[in-house]
């Protein structure tokens, strides 16, 4: 019998009493799931029944079978675990989204065999796999068509900088290992900023692309929502008051959702998530007051000022009405709880610990947590003096003019919490120079396709995009949240979606602007 019946003939399958043949496809799947039972029973002896890394093994089996399958829905798989591990344990709280170690180089996560030479993290080996799929599925095809990125040249320019202040900070004695901690996501950024374009082709994959973002994001929220729900909507009291709920850089993402919300109710163009955001909006809100991450207010503010100035006249019409009772009804909440630490309060002493130098839901950790940074970018401006133009490169330690104490991060003298300063001390002014200029020309082009864009979801998605460089340089002004791989593999998804939503768009003019 041929292969053409879809049978495999074998000659004991011939003679009398022995089943009928199987098809080929379910012959393969009964072999294939033999050999993962096999594999799984092999772990749960080796392990001693540690069903965690069985359950690891399981997740890696179906992340790699359906990234084989289809690369975009591994992409999806992929930017949906970015936003769902921890980078960072949160204190007091252990979660299987920390223990998986998704961010840990695999000679650092307690449950794999120990290796020296595994210095790659799974993130990295997801995002191989992805990439040598989409490679393979481009040279069977032949006829892949790449999608052009705008700004490759100056985005050349900065990762250039970035790779000669690493070479600079070498050469004058730095450390390797710690430089590579302070670029490691920069490169993540830029390599997301150009893959993205060359996997999202259509609107229905953007479509999902953003369910897998919600998802992700969401999740994170009712972590941190059932925590601050678990401690009676308080952050416990002092000295034994909790410091965060949830990661700090989750904020940043509800932030994200918070525009896409707006954007979508001024724009319209997909009443699913606009519902499906509407009812997420209280965990959300949960999510991020229980994050306790007073910089997320600015930025939060900040991006709001940009969505304003993008928006046309009828939509700015409309927010600017829905701010002002917003600002009136937020002004006699701050005014009637400025001085009230009760459990509605908590809002309240966020915002006067940030635009004051008064003591916050924290207490007293809260002035010194301004006062070390007041010291910090001190010791970084004295730094800065030192080598304004090409700066001091990548891992070398920053000068302690004034004594610093408390921070209990292991690389706190290689690397700041004001990282635009802390990038200038690095970099110079050289390197800080095309920081700016590439960044500065991504908002310029991307607001430029907004204002072409025509179909309105499109719009509404092209608004997040934007303002999310708004909203991340805001926070890291003052927080550590451009040397964590889930900031910036976030930021570089967003930044790589411009191009896509220029493609989409058939129906609204060609661009006429010619930026390199």
């Amino acid at each position: 019998m041929s292969l053409g019946s879809h049978l495999f003939t074998f000659p004991a399958f011939s003679n009398p009493g022995f089943p009928t043949p199987l098809p080929v496809k379910k012959l393969w799947y009964a072999v294939a799931l033999t050999c993962v039972s096999l594999a799984l029973a092999g772990i749960l002896i080796s392990t001693d029944g540690n069903l965690f890394v069985s359950g690891a093994f399981i997740g890696l089996l179906v992340i790699a079978t359906t990234t084989l399958y289809r690369a975009d829905w591994g992409f999806y798989i992929f930017v949906f675990m970015v936003l769902l591990f921890d980078m960072y344990e949160v204190p007091g709280f252990r979660s299987f989204t920390y223990d998986v170690n998704y961010f840990t180089n695999l000679n650092g996560i307690p449950y794999l065999p120990k290796f020296e030479q595994g210095v790659v993290t799974p993130m990295e080996l997801q995002f191989v796999l992805i990439f040598f799929v989409w490679v393979l599925v481009a040279a069977l095809r032949k006829n892949v068509h790449l999608t052009q990125v705008p700004l490759k040249f100056l985005a050349g320019l900065f990762f250039l900088a970035v790779v000669g202040s690493i070479a600079n900070g070498l050469a004058h004695g730095g450390d390797f290992i710690v430089a590579l901690w302070g670029t490691r996501a920069f490169f993540y950024m830029g390599i997301m900023f150009l893959f993205v374009p060359q996997i999202i082709k259509t609107k229905e994959q953007l479509v999902t692309l953003i369910w897998f973002c919600i998802a992700g994001i969401s999740f994170k929220a009712f972590q941190g929502a059932i925590r601050y729900a678990s401690l009676g909507f308080s952050f416990g009291y002092w000295p034994n008051i909790y410091e965060t709920l949830t990661n700090h850089d989750d904020p940043v993402y509800f932030i994200t959702l918070f525009i896409l919300l707006i954007s979508l109710s001024l724009f319209g163009g997909n009443p699913r998530q606009k519902r499906a955001l509407q009812l997420l909006l209280v965990p959300l809100i949960l999510g991020y007051v229980a994050a306790q991450r007073r910089a997320t207010y600015a930025s939060f503010m900040a991006a709001m000022i940009g969505v304003v100035v993008l928006l046309p006249s009828r939509e700015k019409r409309i927010i600017l009405r829905v701010l002002v009772v917003f600002s009136v009804v937020f002004g006699a909440y701050l005014t009637v709880f400025w001085n009230s630490y009760s459990r509605v309060g908590y809002v309240a002493q966020q915002f006067k610990s940030t635009v004051t130098e008064e003591q916050g839901v924290r207490g007293v950790k809260d002035v010194q947590s301004k006062m070390y940074r007041k010291i910090e970018d001190y010791n970084l401006s004295i730094t800065f003096r030192s080598s304004p133009i090409l700066g001091i490169g990548f891992g070398k330690a920053f000068d302690r003019v004034l004594k610093m104490w408390g921070s209990g991060f292991a690389l706190g003298d290689f690397i700041a919490h004001n990282q635009i300063l802390w990038l200038f001390v690095a970099m110079g002014a050289v390197g800080a120079f095309f920081f700016w200029l590439f960044f500065n020309a991504y908002v310029f082009k991307a607001t430029c396709v907004f204002v072409h864009l025509s179909d309105p979801y499109l719009k509404a998605v092209c608004v997040v995009c934007i303002v999310s460089v708004i909203n991340q340089f805001v926070v890291s002004n003052v927080d550590m949240q451009l040397t964590w791989y889930r900031n910036m593999v976030y930021l570089g998804l967003l930044m790589g979606i411009v191009p896509v939503l220029e493609q989409l768009d058939k129906k609204g003019p060609p661009m006429k602007l010619k930026i390199p």
